[in-house]
């Protein structure tokens, strides 16, 4: 509700601002469990003094807040029906298909990745391992621990623009498609799970729309072409597999048809603030020392260029190594953009690390409450044999 529209103020702006704990409240209606905890320890005092009179005041009192807080008896029972209807739906609609596509025990990743609340009752249901899970602090928390091949997958449900990088409609992202063999490969999940229903708003109403599916629909088609893969559809969802325990090389016969480098999009992991971008350039802060993971999916040692610009807010010294901890670049007064180029970088199969140290630590900004050090901007890779630029954030 705007402000201007109340009719006095409660004294909860003051409480919220200048008292510790309030002011870290995100759901106003908090409020009410703070007053009815209160309520009871003011009536569980009444009722513990010898006055009748006391007594007696405590017993309204009681039933004063009892009153209050009794809901629209009829329309609370209409809704607490159509929930549990909802619920069995969702059990024999979604958790009985999935059950068709899945095995117990399984190690199972639903993409695109979001608040997957679903998913909380149906790993368990289905007695399954997933990475996803629901609640957006828990989310938070689960993807420090994902493994790289997870984190691939660097695109958020339900923004705005939630898949037109990832899984756009009426295409294919060759990124995506060696992304998910890779993850099957590394043997990190073993199905790949993409659902039609959004799985944050599907456990909030049922039926809920296949609104996702016409993004999943050309990834589908594209991975049906390769002998490796395995694509099953069902109702709700389609599942990815390798077609054989033994369909080793998958990865790299998706990267070969499709003429992708074989070098994976650089993947941003501790210490680096989310992707930003405007019409010319693409960037990433970082608030001190961090890493870039780059993956190789080729068998043997690749050459590639790599290239990119960096700029730090205020002069300071920076390193840079490789993944065998050589030098690649070094500052001692970094501040305005310099442009880095490292023409022949060597990559081993599997994960290669780019390293930034930097001993000075980030200043105050005032207009940005992060901790803003440098930042890297239009990183590129180039393979020094065979292919096209690889350009991400």
């Amino acid at each position: 509700m705007p402000a201007e529209d109340a009719i006095m103020p409660t004294g909860s702006a003051f409480i919220s601002q200048h008292l510790p704990g309030f002011k870290h409240m995100r759901v106003p209606n908090r409020w009410l469990i703070l007053g009815l905890a209160g309520s009871w320890g003011l009536i569980l005092l009444a009722s513990s003094t010898e006055g009748r009179r006391t007594k007696i005041t405590g017993i309204c009192f009681l039933g004063a807040v009892t009153l209050l807080n009794l809901p629209n008896i009829p329309r609370k029972l209409k809704y607490d029906i159509s929930q549990r209807e909802q619920f069995h739906r969702i059990e024999r609609d979604f958790i009985g298909d999935l059950s068709r596509g899945v095995l117990e025990g399984e190690k199972v990743a639903f993409l695109p990745w979001g608040n997957d609340f679903l998913v909380n009752y149906a790993a368990a249901r289905l007695k399954i391992a997933t990475y996803n899970i629901g609640g957006d602090k828990n989310l938070i928390m689960a993807r420090k621990h994902w493994p790289l091949s997870m984190r691939q997958f660097q695109k958020e449900r339900p923004r705005g623009d939630i898949l037109m990088e990832e899984f756009p409609e009426g295409t294919a992202n060759p990124n995506t498609l060696i992304n998910i063999a890779y993850l099957l490969e590394t043997e990190d999940a073993d199905a790949v799970v993409l659902p039609y229903v959004d799985l944050l708003w599907a456990a909030h109403g049922w039926p809920a729309p296949l609104k996702l599916r016409n993004n999943i629909t050309p990834i589908l088609e594209a991975l049906e072409g390769y002998e490796s893969i395995k694509v099953s559809n069902y109702d709700y969802y389609s599942t990815i597999r390798l077609s054989s325990k033994s369909s080793k090389g998958a990865t790299k016969e998706i990267v070969k048809k499709i003429g992708a480098p074989l070098v994976s999009l650089p993947i941003f992991t501790e210490g680096w603030y989310g992707y930003e971008h405007n019409k010319n350039s693409k960037w990433r802060w970082s608030s001190g020392n961090s890493e870039l993971l780059i993956l190789s999916y080729d068998t043997g040692p690749i050459e590639v260029e790599v290239s990119f610009s960096i700029q730090s807010i205020s002069e300071r010294e920076l390193r840079i190594t490789g993944p065998s901890e050589e030098l690649l670049f070094h500052s001692d007064n970094l501040r305005e953009t310099v442009h880095v180029k490292i023409p022949r970088l060597v990559l081993k199969p599997g994960v290669n690390s780019l390293t930034f140290n930097t001993s000075t630590p980030p200043p105050e900004h005032p207009s940005d409450s992060r901790k803003l050090a440098f930042r890297v901007i239009d990183f590129s890779t180039y393979e020094v044999e065979r292919s096209p630029l690889n350009t991400s954030q």
